[in-house]
Order: C-alpha cells, then sequence, then structure tokens
C-alpha cells in the first residue's frame, strides 16, 4: 500500500473482503489497528478487468514487435476490451531496431482507427522518453504477447529489475516470465502495472452489436442502416463493406468479422 511515499503492509477486513475481492490497483482508505494497518474502504472503481484482476486503469501499452509474428487478432480483442471498459488502447511497437516491415504493416492496418500508435526500441532507446511523457499522470498496463518486450521496455523506462525472458529460437515465442501483478509506483500520480494474463480476452459477456462502436474507422463510412453490424448486408448496401480495401483495411476488417462471429456464438449461447 502507498500513501505519501510511505509503503504499509495492510490487510483487509472480512466485511471488506465478502463485498467482493480487491484488486491491484484499487484505491482504498485504511486505519491503524493495533500494530496492524487494515483496509476499510474500496473506493468506487473507473473500471475493473478479470483477466487479469485489477482495476482504474486509464490505458494500455499494447506491445508488439516482429518477433514474434504479431497476433493481430488478439492486439484487436485488446483494442476492444480496452475500449468498452474505457480504457485508452495505445500500440507501442517496440523492436524497431531489427529489420522488418513492421512500421509500414501496422500504419497500413490502422491507418483511419484513430488508434495512437508509437514505434521503439528497448535496445537503442529509440522513442523511450516520448513514452515514458505519455506514463504520465495515468495507470498504465502493459499488454500483449510473450516476447515481444513488456518487461525490457519497463526495465529501461525505470531501472526496475524484473526478470527479462529470452525468446526461444525454435518456436519464435516467449515464455512468460511476468507470473504476478506488480504495481510499480513512480509518483503520486503514475502508476504502472507489470502483470501477466492479458493473452486471454473473454468475451462471454460482451454484446457482440456493440463491437462495431470499438471501430472507428467505420464512422467515416455511410450506413444506410443503423442498426447494421456492417457483415450480412452486402456492399450494394452497407457503406462500411463498401469501404473495405479504401477507407478500411481489409485485414482488419475481415479480423473484426471473425472477432464478432466468435462474440456472437458466445452471447446466443449464454442468453438463448
Amino acid at each position: 500500500m502507498f500513501s505519501d511515499d510511505v509503503y504499509y503492509n495492510c490487510f483487509s477486513q472480512k466485511k471488506v473482503k465478502n463485498l467482493g475481492n480487491i484488486f491491484v490497483g484499487d484505491f482504498v482508505e485504511f486505519d491503524k489497528v493495533g500494530e496492524d494497518f487494515v483496509i476499510k474502504k474500496v473506493m468506487e472503481r473507473k473500471n475493473k478487468l478479470i483477466r487479469p484482476f485489477v482495476t482504474n486503469i486509464t490505458q494500455i501499452f499494447i506491445v508488439l514487435s516482429s518477433e514474434p509474428e504479431p497476433d493481430f487478432v488478439l492486439i484487436d480483442k485488446l483494442i476492444i476490451n480496452a475500449i468498452m471498459n474505457k480504457i485508452k488502447p495505445i500500440l507501442v511497437v517496440n523492436k524497431c531496431d531489427l529489420k522488418s516491415n513492421i512500421k509500414v504493416i501496422i500504419e497500413k492496418e490502422y491507418l483511419n482507427s484513430n488508434i495512437e500508435r508509437i514505434f521503439v526500441s528497448s535496445k537503442e532507446k529509440t522513442n523511450i522518453d516520448e513514452l515514458k511523457n505519455m506514463l504520465l499522470g495515468n495507470i498504465t498496463a502493459f499488454a500483449g504477447q510473450s516476447g515481444t518486450g513488456k518487461t525490457s521496455l519497463i526495465n529501461v523506462l525505470f531501472n526496475h529489475t524484473g526478470e527479462v525472458g529470452k525468446l526461444s529460437d525454435k518456436i519464435m515465442r516467449g515464455k512468460n516470465t511476468t507470473r504476478n501483478a506488480e504495481l510499480l509506483v513512480i509518483n503520486n500520480e503514475t502508476f504502472v502495472l507489470d502483470t501477466a494474463g492479458f493473452s486471454k480476452i473473454e468475451f462471454s459477456d460482451m454484446n457482440p452489436n456493440e463491437i462495431k462502436n470499438c471501430y472507428n474507422e467505420f464512422n467515416n463510412c455511410e450506413c444506410v442502416y443503423k442498426n447494421c453490424n456492417h457483415i450480412y448486408e452486402g456492399e450494394n448496401k452497407c457503406g462500411v463493406i463498401k469501404s473495405v480495401g479504401k477507407v478500411i483495411d481489409k485485414n482488419r476488417y475481415e479480423r473484426y468479422k471473425l472477432i464478432f462471429m466468435e462474440c456472437d456464438d458466445l452471447w446466443r449461447k449464454r442468453y438463448d
């Protein structure tokens, strides 16, 4: 527990626990009871994520790189999950010191998405100062595939001593070296969450009809149907489908359809 530059080891009262789990990122009130510091109240949350158990996140750095090859379905799911929870998603493209066309790919696929992007290298410290400035005044979670350098970025940003895993040469995938949720305190207004658990996104409780609202590029297309999900009507009627390959990147649209169908199937199984 952090307060006025002092750390407190706190316990939770039973009546507080009965209200639900206390998550990493919770703001609480606590008092000294005897020799212990006891949490009395959990303040109202701005948001809550179940996987991992964290709260009050203001932005998510979705870290990706050319190695391992980006899982764009996961990236788009992370973006949707963030927007649905009123969290700002930012694409942080790491390992830009490697020779690849990753910057061209990212700029093409997310050109009209309104998703902020920054290209960095933890190894050569490219744009690290700019990235650090983006953290100020926020509670930031680092998310993305294993092996993209999330912990390496935190190390170079704050000289943090977290364990850094080495990418497997055989399968080009990283081992998950961040085992526990850890809130790094930069100052009274700036926090960084280093955690595992963002690789699986649960959409079972997400209304599939709301997913289209997470795609800014759809807003620039004229669709004659107010409640259209931009999948079934065909390009002669749906303005979004007509704009695929023009305003909307084809690959990103195909992933949208895949994510919508997955979510729609889960929704029907839950409520039908």
